[in-house]
């Protein structure tokens, strides 16, 4: 092999790791400005990372959720998703993702950063699941219109959001929310 041609080769054209989301900065915005509850993170002890109430209100969340939009793909089921915590998630509060099991299944998983895990991070890693659709690369709706409105949804039910105030604040910053999300 020469070495010297592999020194003068030009570089591969680099892929951008993230698909486009144009709503993404727009929808963060919007969920600061419904002042919802910011509840303190969970401080994580070294064996046990998340608490009995933190996951009942996983659990409850998850089934009002998986019942109401849920159920249109294999791998999203009613089983709460698998809380995990990463040192290395640092500029993110979660991640909603998948991971392969030891049985060779595929299983949801949302994974809290160091910030911590708190109730209203948990509903939006939540709402990117539930818009799951399936297919080869696992995706979802980002931050589109779908997402939104199951992660109104939730915050309506577990936080009593006003959906009038935030369907103003929504529009206020372009936000676009579907009428209403697809229920099963």
């Amino acid at each position: 092999m020469d070495v010297q041609a592999n020194i003068t080769a030009q570089p591969t054209e680099r892929k951008k790791s993230r698909r486009a989301d144009p709503q993404r900065a727009a929808c963060y915005s919007w969920e600061h400005d419904l002042v919802l509850p910011d509840d303190a993170p969970i401080a994580f002890p070294v064996r046990r990372p998340f608490d009995e109430e933190f996951r009942a209100f996983h659990e409850l969340t998850w089934r009002w959720g998986f019942a109401r939009f849920g159920g249109s793909n294999h791998i999203v089921t009613a089983s709460p998703p698998e809380l995990r915590y990463s040192y290395r998630l640092r500029r993110a509060a979660g991640h909603a993702g998948f991971s392969l099991g030891r049985n060779g299944k595929v299983r949801p998983v949302i994974t809290f950063g160091q910030r911590g895990p708190t109730r209203k991070t948990l509903l939006h890693e939540q709402a990117h699941l539930l818009t799951f659709t399936g297919g080869v690369f696992y995706e979802g709706d980002g931050h589109g219109p779908r997402f939104c409105a199951i992660a109104f949804a939730l915050y309506e039910q577990f936080f009593a959001v006003s959906r009038a105030a935030a369907m103003v604040i929504a529009s206020a910053h372009g936000l676009a929310v579907a009428e209403a999300a697809v229920e099963t």
